[in-house]
């Protein structure tokens, strides 16, 4: 979309899309409080007892009703601060939670597909959900000339069709079993609070950069960073698509491993990351050229984000994996330690270099973030669940010896 994008919008509606971009994923946490990440958790505690699992769906359905009436709410008792602060309309402060609660309910789906291992399908329905938004957003933006207001309608009225699809699948497929259970609901937040926790600090890490933008710079200044937030995505992008790959496999593997199976888990991590490493010094190098051929006129500050925000990218890559062992162990409570601390550094560093360097403190702050976080997440990892990372350490003191 970028090409058409910066070619069809100004840098000051491109801001305006950015935040709304902004703001709905973390109402789609808020919403969705872990629930989804506790299904897929749960698959592997009842794939014997289909019973059980269809009402954890439903409860997590009762879960994500809940939190939506409260972020309604809460953005209804914040509109004039958000129609002064942000140029929103109160069209999208209304379409907001509707788009997040539909996003959160599509994840349900999304995390089955994982779990399951069915890639082909994941594929065909996370292709389909994209080439639906891109068609109508090109519908919108071009055609009809909606400029932002028909980006947002098009992911909008995307995220809505494939809820119901969603919603239809679930019941055609006996998934849903109608009984609230305040038990499971408990045990389902008991599990998802501290994921969401972890959301919103990872929102903080992620995208309060451009809040501060909009506050401390200008809205044109917010649109201009986000293009370039997003060419360095595509490092995300490749670590995103391995991730979700390898995480139900990655939990297999840790059902009782031996040390000689510990010792392979670390080995192929460590390849990994550096194969993820030179992709993104590769991405670096040639993202430039790519700015030329599809940003447009007026976005040309985006490319000088993309070192920076690419390597921050690498760093989450690596943080993804070491978490994996913390949601196994069902520790999640160490990736709110990790994402807080990482957080307050990222709203204290964006204040201090946005002042100081403009929108490039923003880029800097978020790379720091990423780096802090992931550290600490994999200090964490050796009390939630003990790998031999450092391995080679020991092999070096025994050739010594």
């Amino acid at each position: 979309m970028l090409p058409v994008l910066t070619r069809f919008l100004t840098p000051f509606h491109y801001g305006i899309l950015a935040t709304f971009q902004t703001i709905y994923p973390m109402g789609e946490s808020f919403i969705d409080m872990g629930s989804s990440a506790a299904i897929s958790r749960q698959y592997f505690d009842t794939k014997d007892a289909p019973l059980n699992f269809g009402q954890y769906i439903f409860n997590s359905i009762i879960v994500k009703l809940s939190f939506l009436v409260i972020f309604l709410a809460a953005l209804v008792f914040l509109r004039s601060w958000l129609i002064e602060k942000f140029n929103f309309p109160v069209w999208l402060i209304i379409t907001i939670p509707g788009v997040a609660f539909a996003s959160a309910f599509i994840d349900i789906i999304v995390k089955l597909l994982v779990v399951q291992k069915k890639a082909y399908a994941y594929s065909l329905f996370q292709c389909s959900r994209t080439i639906l938004n891109i068609i109508l957003s090109l519908l919108l933006v071009v055609v009809i000339g909606l400029s932002w207001k028909g980006r947002v309608l098009g992911i909008a009225v995307t995220e809505i069709i494939f809820m119901l699809l969603c919603a239809a699948f679930l019941i055609r497929k006996s998934l849903l079993k109608y009984a609230i259970k305040p038990d499971l609901i408990k045990e389902m937040l008991v599990f998802g609070m501290p994921l969401f926790l972890y959301g919103v600090g990872r929102w903080v890490i992620t995208l309060s950069d451009r809040l501060f933008l909009n506050v401390m710079v200008s809205v044109s200044a917010t649109g201009s960073y986000s293009v370039g937030y997003s060419m360095a995505s595509v490092v995300e992008f490749i670590a995103g698509g391995v991730g979700l790959a390898v995480m139900p496999i990655l939990f297999e593997k840790l059902k009782n491993p031996s040390e000689a199976q510990k010792l392979l888990i670390v080995k192929c991590t460590y390849l990994y990351f550096f194969a993820l490493f030179f992709v993104t010094l590769i991405w670096i190098y040639i993202a430039p050229i790519f700015c030329k051929i599809f940003i447009g006129k007026g976005f040309e500050e985006a490319s000088r984000y993309i070192p920076l925000i690419s390597f921050a990218y690498f760093a989450n890559a690596m943080f993804r994996v070491f978490s994996l062992y913390i949601s196994y162990s069902k520790k999640t409570y160490y990736l709110i330690y990790s994402i807080m601390a990482a957080g307050a550094i990222n709203l204290i560093l964006n204040y201090i270099l946005i002042k100081a360097n403009g929108p490039m403190g923003a880029a800097q702050s978020t790379l720091i973030s990423y780096l802090v976080n992931m550290l600490l997440v994999w200090f964490f990892v050796q009390r939630a669940y003990p790998m031999p990372w450092f391995y080679f350490m020991k092999i070096k003191r025994e050739r010594l010896s």
